[in-house]
């Protein structure tokens, strides 16, 4: 299944504009299935702020729909483990929470 379900990649996509070189690079090795890019939960809720102060709802639905576990992208809940190894992280090095919880996953 990939990524873009039959739609043009990146370009028609509601959340990207104007897609870089990387981006439609990345896109391209997803959806060959060269590897599988991992996320929290956290993500959802970092994305979201934006599009629900532009009451957004076209954008705010994409992201729902895209950040979800797939063939190409797992969504790791965030659980005590992930948050005690984060804070393990960041009691070592200036990180922000995020960061850590995004390193330990």
């Amino acid at each position: 299944m990939e990524m873009w379900e039959g739609r043009s990649p990146p370009k028609s996509h509601p959340l990207i504009t104007q897609p870089s070189e990387v981006t439609t690079n990345f896109i391209q090795l997803l959806d060959a299935g060269n590897f599988q890019a991992i996320t929290s939960e956290l993500t959802l809720a970092e994305v979201l702020v934006k599009p629900l102060i532009d009451n957004n709802v076209k954008v705010r639905s994409a992201y729902e729909n895209a950040i979800q576990s797939s063939q190409v992208l797992e969504v790791v809940p965030i659980n005590r483990t992930i948050l005690r190894e984060s804070a393990r992280l960041r009691s070592m090095i200036n990180i922000r929470l995020p960061d850590a919880i995004h390193s330990v996953i």
